[in-house]
């Protein structure tokens, strides 16, 4: 895998994706980390040399937003750019 960084928020609690004790939020928190990677874990900076960082937040697990940060906005953008073709 990638050295693409996660961090999961639902309902206030701080998630770690590798240790999630409901198996239902397990599976989404499993389906989102392996959807990500396979479409922007090959993504490194040219210029800072990292990968991106995805924060996945919501009230509950159905209500999830995906932000990305990165080391500079030119990264940032890479990203939302290569997700939003992977998509459509």
């Amino acid at each position: 895998m990638s050295d693409i960084g996660f961090a999961f928020e639902i309902g206030g609690r701080t998630i770690d994706p590798s240790n999630v004790e409901d198996p239902v939020e397990a599976e989404v928190i499993a389906n989102i980390v392996e959807s990500i990677v396979s479409q922007a874990g090959d993504l490194v900076c040219p210029e800072h040399n990292e990968a991106p960082r995805f924060l996945c937040a919501g009230e509950s697990i159905d209500s999830l937003t995906l932000e990305v940060e990165g080391c500079c906005d030119a990264m940032v953008d890479k990203v939302k750019a290569q997700i939003s073709l992977q998509q459509q």
